[in-house]
Parts: structure tokens; C-alpha cells; sequence
């Protein structure tokens, strides 16, 4: 049964990420509270969609998954990744 919970609005993650002092206060806070759930809104990556799909064409897409095969969504997962995969994340 999960005893703390921690809730961070990012306003882009992987903007946050991006920025090594972000980063390191994020690391920092999930180190000092050592929660059980950590919760971040308004992470703000591309949605995955339909191959050639455009910003504002319309078409649907999945809000579940990141966007990927575009360079910037691309780097944008891998910049998230590379946070979640060092400590305190990676378990």
C-alpha cells in the first residue's frame, strides 16, 4: 500500500530534463522524500500518430504512447529516458 506521493508539474518534461539543474532537483527531491508514487503533469511529449500526420491535420492519435520516427520526438524520449535510467529512478 503506497504511503507517499509525490507531484511535480513539469511544463514540458523533456525541456526539464534538458536543463542539467532541472534534472538534478528533480533527482534531488525524489532522493531527500523517497516516494512511492511519483506523479508528473503536463509533461507535454508528442502523441503517437498516424504515419505522415501533421500538427492540426485532424487526425487522431494516441495520447498513451510518445511520437516517434520524428527527430524531435525522438530526442525528446531518449532526453526523458536517459533521466529515468540513473538514480533515484532506475530502482
Amino acid at each position: 500500500e503506497p504511503c507517499s506521493f509525490l507531484s511535480w508539474n513539469a511544463n514540458s518534461l523533456p525541456g526539464r530534463c534538458k536543463e542539467e539543474n532541472n534534472a538534478k532537483a528533480l533527482r534531488a527531491m525524489v532522493q531527500e522524500h523517497s516516494p512511492d508514487i511519483i506523479a508528473i503533469q503536463e509533461v507535454r511529449m508528442t502523441a503517437h500518430g498516424p504515419a505522415g500526420a501533421k500538427k492540426g491535420d485532424g487526425r487522431p492519435r494516441d495520447r498513451s504512447r510518445a511520437g516517434e520516427g520524428q527527430k524531435a520526438s525522438d530526442e525528446d524520449l531518449r532526453t526523458v529516458k536517459s533521466l529515468l535510467d540513473t538514480a533515484p529512478f532506475s530502482g
